[in-house]
């Protein structure tokens, strides 16, 4: 079977490598330069004779519930891609008053990036797959001979199946010719996030290395920030203090057109009322939108297929609002390309751990 994934996120990934193992051939078309989607690390030259420095830019850290996914999260802590992350924990709805401070239970980051894993599963994939970065999917249209694909390069190629691995928004666009799955995806909203990287000359006196906010009320700087994570406290991580601020998504929906410098502003403000110490001009800073960054309302269908046309769609807004949720959609994806039937779902849930 010829199956065409778009999209080279952990969904896509995890998807590709579960047909490649039973001896399909796989295309992989990925917009970006590289793998991971929103499972990203950057590094940000700070100039002026600072350093350069780097911060996940996207999905902060990763739990693990499901046998399926507490199996890939080992392998990937085995092989040194991985590990546990256990930070000084705060939910700060008061400012400068955190509460509930705690080491709380365990999550996992990539090491020493978040997405170090993620580009080691693209390697893996990639000396049996035809992976194409830098290559969007322009349209993708059904014919007597299979689904035809056209990508931004002009090319095109047929295909007996495809597998769409991106966010709501672009698989509505992606699965116009299929009117039950278009209906489906674009009942999905995705809220956005405006993520703020921040690198400080000296530690700050913060008694937390991650906060939940949820500052209310009256005061000047409700709504802004949801999350307030301290690098250097993962694992792998140098030491440099640099914290990446996660903004509220209402408040990134209204502030969707907003200069990164105005952003930047408001969310150091927000940051340091929060985390109630002194006003510090950062080294560098560099603030990112993330227009499509989480489902409002998830999916609870493992994936989205049609299997008399053989094309679908995954991801995290397909089952939850997680990356554990991205790489059980990619696996329910490619169960449904090869003929599966069983309730994915009810398989997950029969195999629930706490991790």
């Amino acid at each position: 079977m010829r199956t065409a994934v778009v999209g080279a996120g952990i969904a896509g990934l995890a998807c590709s490598r579960a047909l490649l193992e039973h001896g399909n051939a796989v295309t992989i078309f990925e917009a970006g330069s590289g793998p991971g989607g929103r499972i990203t690390s950057h590094r940000f030259e700070a100039g002026d004779g600072v350093g350069a420095f780097c911060a996940d830019h996207g999905a902060r850290a990763f739990s693990a519930r499901f046998e399926l996914f507490i199996r890939e999260a080992q392998r990937w802590c085995e092989a040194g891609h991985a590990a546990r992350w256990t930070p000084v924990r705060a939910t700060i709805k008061d400012a400068g008053a955190p509460v509930d401070q705690s080491t709380g239970p365990a999550r996992f980051v990539g090491t020493p990036t978040m997405d170090t894993p993620i580009r080691a599963l693209a390697d893996q994939i990639g000396a049996s797959a035809d992976i194409r970065y830098n290559t969007a999917v322009r349209s993708i249209h059904h014919t007597s001979a299979g689904w035809c694909i056209t990508d931004s390069r002009g090319q095109t190629g047929v295909f007996d199946s495809v597998a769409t691995a991106v966010p709501a928004p672009q698989a509505v666009g992606l699965l116009a010719e299929v009117a039950h799955l278009h209906t489906a995806s674009a009942r999905v909203p995705m809220s956005p996030c405006w993520s703020l990287a921040v690198r400080f000359a000296d530690r700050l006196p913060i008694g937390f290395d991650a906060a939940r906010v949820d500052l209310g009320g009256r005061h000047a700087h409700a709504g802004v920030l949801a999350w307030m994570d301290r690098e250097s406290s993962k694992p792998g991580r140098p030491g440099d203090e640099v914290w990446v601020l996660s903004s509220a998504a209402d408040w990134a929906r209204q502030h969707i057109d907003s200069p990164a410098d105005e952003i930047t502003e408001t969310m150091l403000g927000a940051f340091f009322a929060a985390a109630g110490v002194d006003t510090v001009s950062p080294v560098a800073s560099h603030a990112r939108l993330w227009k499509a960054a989480l489902p409002v309302a998830p999916l609870c269908d493992g994936c989205l297929y049609d299997e008399q046309l053989r094309i679908g769609a995954c991801g995290d807004w397909c089952f939850g609002a997680r990356v554990e949720g991205a790489y059980l959609s990619g696996l329910a994806m490619a169960e449904r390309l090869m003929g599966g039937h069983r309730d994915f779902l009810a398989t997950c849930s029969a195999s629930h751990h706490s991790a």
